[in-house]
Protein backbone atom coordinates (compact mmCIF):
# COMPACT_ATOMS: atom_id res chain seq x y z
CA UNK A 1 0.00 0.00 0.00
CA UNK A 2 1.36 3.40 -0.87
CA UNK A 3 2.13 6.20 1.43
CA UNK A 4 -0.62 8.69 1.75
CA UNK A 5 0.29 12.15 -0.32
CA UNK A 6 2.32 14.62 1.53
CA UNK A 7 3.62 12.30 4.40
CA UNK A 8 6.37 12.87 6.01
CA UNK A 9 8.34 9.27 6.42
CA UNK A 10 11.37 9.32 4.88
CA UNK A 11 12.30 12.66 6.78
CA UNK A 12 15.52 12.15 8.58
CA UNK A 13 14.44 16.06 10.38
CA UNK A 14 10.85 16.03 10.21
CA UNK A 15 10.16 19.31 13.29
CA UNK A 16 12.04 22.70 12.76
CA UNK A 17 13.47 22.42 15.98
CA UNK A 18 15.51 18.66 14.72
CA UNK A 19 16.26 20.12 11.37
CA UNK A 20 17.83 23.57 13.02
CA UNK A 21 19.64 20.91 15.56
CA UNK A 22 20.81 19.08 12.84
CA UNK A 23 22.33 22.09 10.90
CA UNK A 24 23.75 23.63 14.15
CA UNK A 25 25.89 20.48 13.98
CA UNK A 26 26.90 20.47 10.25
CA UNK A 27 27.77 23.76 10.40
CA UNK A 28 29.93 22.90 13.33
CA UNK A 29 31.56 19.80 11.49
CA UNK A 30 32.50 22.01 9.12
CA UNK A 31 33.91 24.90 11.02
CA UNK A 32 35.81 22.31 12.98
CA UNK A 33 38.00 21.45 9.97
CA UNK A 34 36.13 18.31 8.61
CA UNK A 35 34.87 17.76 5.17
CA UNK A 36 31.56 17.59 4.55
CA UNK A 37 32.29 13.50 3.47
CA UNK A 38 32.58 12.75 7.01
CA UNK A 39 29.65 14.36 8.45
CA UNK A 40 28.43 11.55 10.83
CA UNK A 41 24.61 12.33 11.10
CA UNK A 42 23.68 12.01 6.84
CA UNK A 43 25.41 12.17 3.96
CA UNK A 44 25.94 15.57 2.43
CA UNK A 45 23.61 15.15 -0.27
CA UNK A 46 20.97 14.80 2.35
CA UNK A 47 21.74 18.32 4.13
CA UNK A 48 22.01 20.09 0.68
CA UNK A 49 18.27 18.90 -0.32
CA UNK A 50 17.36 19.93 3.51
CA UNK A 51 19.28 23.66 2.69
CA UNK A 52 17.05 23.66 -0.28
CA UNK A 53 13.81 22.41 0.61
CA UNK A 54 13.82 24.36 3.91
CA UNK A 55 15.83 27.35 3.33
CA UNK A 56 14.62 28.69 6.68
CA UNK A 57 16.19 25.86 9.05
CA UNK A 58 19.24 25.89 6.87
CA UNK A 59 20.50 29.30 6.24
CA UNK A 60 23.07 28.99 3.38
CA UNK A 61 24.67 32.23 4.65
CA UNK A 62 25.64 30.26 8.01
CA UNK A 63 26.99 27.39 5.97
CA UNK A 64 29.00 29.56 3.81
CA UNK A 65 30.23 31.46 6.96
CA UNK A 66 31.44 27.54 8.63
CA UNK A 67 33.28 27.24 5.61
CA UNK A 68 34.96 30.45 5.41
CA UNK A 69 36.37 29.19 9.40
CA UNK A 70 36.88 25.58 7.97
CA UNK A 71 39.73 27.50 5.54
CA UNK A 72 40.61 30.07 8.18
CA UNK A 73 41.45 27.33 10.46
CA UNK A 74 43.68 24.78 7.85
CA UNK A 75 45.55 28.14 6.56
CA UNK A 76 46.27 29.33 10.48
CA UNK A 77 47.52 25.73 10.94
CA UNK A 78 49.72 26.69 7.65
CA UNK A 79 50.89 29.56 9.41
CA UNK A 80 51.96 28.27 12.47
CA UNK A 81 53.59 25.25 10.85
CA UNK A 82 55.59 27.30 8.15
CA UNK A 83 57.09 30.28 10.92
CA UNK A 84 57.90 27.04 13.49
CA UNK A 85 54.96 27.68 15.65
CA UNK A 86 53.85 23.76 15.04
CA UNK A 87 56.36 21.32 15.75
CA UNK A 88 57.20 18.31 13.38
CA UNK A 89 54.73 20.49 10.88
CA UNK A 90 54.22 18.54 7.37
CA UNK A 91 54.19 21.61 5.02
CA UNK A 92 53.73 18.71 1.65
CA UNK A 93 50.78 17.20 3.47
CA UNK A 94 49.40 20.68 4.71
CA UNK A 95 49.69 22.00 0.75
CA UNK A 96 48.13 18.50 -0.51
CA UNK A 97 45.14 18.98 2.15
CA UNK A 98 44.71 23.04 0.87
CA UNK A 99 44.88 21.89 -2.79
CA UNK A 100 41.97 19.29 -2.15
CA UNK A 101 39.86 21.26 0.37
CA UNK A 102 39.78 24.49 -1.56
CA UNK A 103 41.16 24.40 -5.10
CA UNK A 104 44.70 25.61 -4.27
CA UNK A 105 46.82 24.89 -7.25
CA UNK A 106 50.90 25.85 -7.76
CA UNK A 107 49.87 27.79 -10.95
CA UNK A 108 47.50 29.50 -12.46
CA UNK A 109 45.49 28.27 -15.57
CA UNK A 110 45.52 29.87 -18.49
CA UNK A 111 42.83 29.33 -21.27
CA UNK A 112 43.96 29.95 -24.86
CA UNK A 113 41.51 28.13 -26.31
CA UNK A 114 38.86 30.37 -28.62
CA UNK A 115 35.24 30.68 -27.60
CA UNK A 116 34.39 27.79 -30.20
CA UNK A 117 36.98 25.88 -28.89
CA UNK A 118 39.61 25.74 -31.25
CA UNK A 119 43.30 25.88 -30.05
CA UNK A 120 45.10 29.19 -31.28
CA UNK A 121 48.71 29.89 -30.18
CA UNK A 122 49.20 33.96 -30.75
CA UNK A 123 52.81 32.45 -32.81
CA UNK A 124 49.92 31.04 -35.57
CA UNK A 125 48.99 34.85 -36.54
CA UNK A 126 50.42 36.36 -39.56
CA UNK A 127 51.45 39.46 -38.89
CA UNK A 128 48.37 41.22 -41.05
CA UNK A 129 46.37 38.93 -39.00
CA UNK A 130 48.17 41.05 -35.54
CA UNK A 131 47.59 44.10 -37.11
CA UNK A 132 44.01 43.81 -37.78
CA UNK A 133 43.62 42.86 -34.15
CA UNK A 134 45.52 45.97 -32.51
CA UNK A 135 43.42 48.41 -34.88
CA UNK A 136 40.66 46.39 -33.81
CA UNK A 137 40.95 47.08 -30.48
CA UNK A 138 42.38 50.75 -30.73
CA UNK A 139 45.84 49.98 -30.42
CA UNK A 140 48.89 51.25 -31.75
CA UNK A 141 50.58 49.17 -34.66
CA UNK A 142 53.84 47.18 -32.82
CA UNK A 143 57.02 48.41 -34.13
CA UNK A 144 58.33 45.17 -36.26
CA UNK A 145 61.79 45.26 -37.55
CA UNK A 146 61.46 45.15 -41.22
Amino acid sequence: MAAPKGNNYNMKWKTPEKRQEAFEAACAHIAEGYTKECFPLADWDTVERYMRDFPEDFPSEKMDEAIRINQRRWETWGMGGVTGKIKHFNSGSWVFNMKNRFGWRDKKDVNLNNPDGRFAPVAALTDEEVEKELERRGLPPLPFDE
